[in-house]
């Protein structure tokens, strides 16, 4: 999702969401959904470690013959996160990896979570960070990545990204990040999404219970 954006739950303001698309952060405390190149996990954010670029290594690099390195990326995070639920024995904390972004800002905010995680198995990369919401006693996940966003991930983790409605829709603001020109049509490949009297609502999420219907290996 994008910087800025805003929920709103029954009118009130609530704090920015942050639905990371493609934003990477390795090893043992999570909770896992899934056997193949990626893992969805539900984890609660313990620490984080953010690592500046470093141009001036770049830079002899190059100089002694090595690779051009053409990038806006500010450097790199490592994150650990506690195991809350799994449908596989895991770690009691996994540690992943990510590139931050040219405005150097952390993957994540520090004090938010649980979170639902999508991971590359083998690096243990973020692919994709959900935002968990809690309504009417049950736990849904904000997964709010378009059609094509959603065609990218593995085939085990596609039917698990089975969306439906949610008890309370939300009012999303993305006034700062889409123009209404092109509104209708942004809100239109997000399948959580709807435009309703020119407002965009999460009317959709991905239950928790659906993902990990069963108590987590020890």
């Amino acid at each position: 999702m994008l910087r800025g954006d805003v929920l709103r739950l029954g009118g009130s303001r609530m704090k920015p969401l942050y639905v990371a698309l493609l934003i990477a952060l390795s090893t043992p405390s999570l909770a896992f959904a899934q056997t193949g190149s990626e893992t969805v996990f539900v984890g609660q954010l313990r620490s984080m470690t953010l690592t500046p670029r470093d141009r001036e290594a770049e830079r002899r690099a190059r100089e002694a013959g090595g690779d051009l390195i053409i990038s806006n990326s500010c450097g790199t995070a490592s994150a650990t996160f506690r195991v809350i639920r799994s449908t596989r024995r895991l770690p009691r904390e996994v540690r992943t990896h990510d590139t931050v972004g040219e405005w150097c800002d952390p993957p994540l905010p520090l004090n938010q979570g649980p979170w639902l995680i999508v991971m590359e198995s083998r690096t243990r990369e973020l692919q994709a960070v959900y935002e968990i919401v809690e309504q009417q006693g049950a736990s849904y996940a904000l997964v709010l990545d378009s059609q094509e966003e959603l065609s990218t991930r593995s085939p085990e983790i596609r039917p698990l990204l089975d969306l439906q409605p949610l008890p309370e829709p939300l009012e999303y603001d993305v006034s700062n990040s889409v123009s209404s020109d092109g509104l209708a049509e942004w809100v239109s490949r997000r399948p959580a999404l709807e435009l309703r009297d020119g407002a965009v609502w999460i009317a959709r999420g991905l239950p928790l219970a659906n993902l990990f219907p069963g108590p987590t290996p020890n």
